[in-house]
């Protein structure tokens, strides 16, 4: 996954606005928005964040 600023005219592709970031996942491309973006960041923060040490290594307890 990789996030880069653009500098063309492009519309998002959730909102329709003019897009400012391109969000690559492989082959795919994705024109968003800045309130696009950080809606996707505020979904995935759980899942795209790293455990914590202590969680890691005292499953058990």
């Amino acid at each position: 996954m990789q996030i880069t600023k653009i500098q063309r005219k492009v519309k998002c592709t959730e909102c329709h606005i003019d897009a400012t970031y391109k969000l690559v996942l492989g082959k795919t491309s994705i024109y968003l928005c800045q309130d696009c973006l950080k809606q996707i960041y505020k979904t995935f923060s759980h899942t795209i964040a790293p455990a914590s040490v202590i969680s890691k290594f005292y499953i058990k307890r």
